[in-house]
């Protein structure tokens, strides 16, 4: 294991300039040519959905893989993914090197060429102006075909449902993303964007609120002497926390706040007026309080929902709400015999 991991929190949060430190500490380190160009592949499709510029990530490194590593036999389909990184005589050197054939070069990287065609200017496009930023919120199912939730903060909705299918299946192609040695993206089965409205930027706190056309509500609160901000997001309809697991939706949550904001303690809830919608509750905090004393403060305020827990339906809730006053009256009537015992 190495001092400095390259995994896939680090692909999906860290910023540019240390992203790319981060890709030469991690080959310096391990030396793991054939991990670094699917990590770069999984960065092109967080490029793709950013706002941001990540684009030509680590270009010198990845090219010198390419030009000069004799350990990218299992990996040398994804090369497609790299063209523009070289000029026509670099390409075919490239080509040159890692097939022994130009036949063989077509046959092998067949599906892949096919499959980014239309996507190969998103993957490399730098950044871009958007009306409004998102999270995405999607299910995958793993190896095992257990379904998880997988989140991407700070992100453009405005892309179309295909192109989103279609850069989300990318991730499907990936071996680098494991948890208890079961790969983690396997199947790709929906994703929503879940818009959101800035409630307080750290870096300028003169700057106004910039509504991102969502349903949230931030209030401020005061718990112990610490000032927090209680956040309540409405998830995409159809959303289930139940499929995810804890990690995974203290994920999703974090990618709700605005920048800068940190996460305390967070809930789901699910309501109903004329249809169920879930909401998820979070407080979050802007001083450098250690988050756990805040954490700690609100516990002893409220009892936490059991959010891992699939919420009950419209109809499970009024049952239930029956059965509570059915039990009610008997438990009552026990009560008056024994008074009159």
């Amino acid at each position: 294991m190495t001092n400095k991991p390259l995994n896939q929190r680090q692909l999906y949060t860290m910023k540019r300039e240390s992203l790319e430190k981060r890709f030469l500490d991690y080959f310096h380190e391990t030396n793991d040519a054939a991990y670094l160009i699917q990590c770069a592949i999984a960065v092109m499709v967080r490029n793709a959905f950013s706002p941001a510029d990540l684009s030509f990530l680590a270009k010198e490194l990845i090219r010198e893989l390419f030009l000069t590593s004799d350990a990218l036999d299992s990996v040398r389909h994804y090369c497609v993914y790299f063209r523009d990184y070289f000029d026509g005589s670099e390409w075919g050197a490239v080509i040159g090197r890692l097939f022994e054939t130009q036949e063989e070069f077509l046959k092998i990287t067949e599906d892949t060429r096919s499959h980014i065609k239309k996507l190969r200017a998103k993957l490399i496009s730098g950044s871009r102006e958007v009306s409004v930023k998102a999270s995405l919120v999607s299910t995958f199912e793993d190896a095992n075909g257990k379904k998880h939730g997988w989140s991407l903060s700070h992100v453009d909705p405005e892309i179309a449902p295909q192109d989103n299918y279609d850069l989300l299946h990318i991730l499907t192609t990936l071996t680098i993303f494991e948890k208890d040695g079961v790969r983690r993206f396997a199947k790709v089965i929906k994703a929503d964007f879940s818009l959101t409205k800035v409630g307080f930027d750290t870096r300028n706190d003169d700057d106004p609120v910039k509504t991102r056309e969502e349903l949230i509500e931030l209030q401020p609160m005061e718990v112990d002497g610490e000032q927090v901000q209680l956040v309540e997001t409405v998830m995409p309809e159809g959303f289930d926390p139940s499929t995810m697991s804890e990690e995974e939706l203290m994920e999703m949550v974090k990618s709700t706040l605005p920048e800068g904001a940190v996460l305390t303690d967070f809930q789901f809830e699910t309501v109903s007026d004329e249809k169920e919608a879930a909401i998820a509750t979070a407080t979050a905090t802007k001083s450098n309080k250690r988050q756990q004393e805040v954490l700690d403060a609100l516990k002893r305020k409220r009892n936490p929902r059991d959010y891992s827990k699939k919420p009950l339906t419209k109809d499970e809730r009024r049952r239930q709400r029956e059965k509570e006053k059915v039990l009610i009256k008997a438990t009552g009537k026990k009560k008056k015999r024994k008074k009159r015992k």
